[in-house]
């Protein structure tokens, strides 16, 4: 038996049990807005894939610069907005 010492020890760990007052939120946060359908778009560009495995798509051969690679990036990227 643990004796009145340890039973008071646990009490003093146990969390509390107050239940905290509710907090008011003074701002009024206009509604959304919500659209019954979406916006009518022509096209969506929604990914690509690029390979860089040996050089597959990008970049066309090893031992390029930075500039370089960046150049032919932007050519793909560009190639991929006009198509």
């Amino acid at each position: 038996m643990l004796g009145k010492t340890a039973s008071r020890m646990d009490l003093a760990t146990l969390p509390s049990t107050k239940i905290p007052k509710p907090v008011e939120i003074e701002e009024k946060v206009p509604p959304v807005q919500i659209f019954k359908s979406s916006p009518y778009v022509m096209r969506e560009f929604r990914a690509a894939w690029i390979a860089t495995v040996a050089n597959i798509n990008w970049p066309s051969r090893s031992g390029l610069s930075t500039k370089q690679q960046q150049e032919e990036a932007i050519k793909l990227l560009d190639f991929l907005k006009d198509h």
